[in-house]
């Protein structure tokens, strides 16, 4: 999750799903920021994955029984580029997200930017991750998915739920 204090308007209240993470770099998708004005063939609206590749189409999602499931990034998630997918994922009532783009971080550089306090750590959640606007207000979706990680942090963290936008504003 990224900390108030990363301004990167890339990243900024972003919330990310890494899917690899070793000596080469890190790779995941922001799980709450829905790309406007945009629709996918089956007429979903895909998600915002990061800036990196945005012209591309990632489906991120659990059905291992597809043929066209793609790669395993981790035990239970599946990444392809085949939208053809969809109707497997549908009809096995898996979850599923569609992102445009990815994040990806060089070597060290994820660690890094841990390390200065920019991103915050939380184990990965179904929840969170296939997280769907329809139940948010308008334009709430991305602030409230990302005030609901910080919370599950617990501790101090929640307290940083409520951090504004900008602080100028206090």
């Amino acid at each position: 999750m990224a900390s108030p204090a990363l301004y990167d308007p890339n990243f900024r209240r972003g919330v990310v799903f890494i899917l690899e993470h070793d000596v080469r770099g890190a790779f995941g998708f922001i799980v709450n920021r829905l790309v406007h004005n945009v629709s996918t063939r089956n007429g979903m609206t895909p998600f915002e994955g990061g800036p990196v590749g945005v012209k591309e189409t990632y489906v991120l999602h659990t059905c291992e029984e597809s043929p066209l499931a793609g790669r395993e990034v981790l035990p239970g998630y599946f990444v392809t580029d085949a939208e053809e997918v969809f109707e497997d994922v549908l009809v096995a009532r898996e979850s599923m997200k569609i992102f445009k783009g990815y994040s990806g971080w060089g070597p060290g550089q994820l660690e890094a930017e841990i390390e200065s306090g920019s991103w915050y750590i939380l184990k990965g959640d179904d929840a969170i991750v296939f997280c769907s606007p329809e139940d948010q207000p308008e334009g709430k979706f991305t602030e409230n998915v990302w005030r609901d990680a910080v919370k599950r942090k617990g501790g101090l963290f929640a307290w940083y739920a409520s951090y504004v936008k900008d602080p100028l504003l206090n």
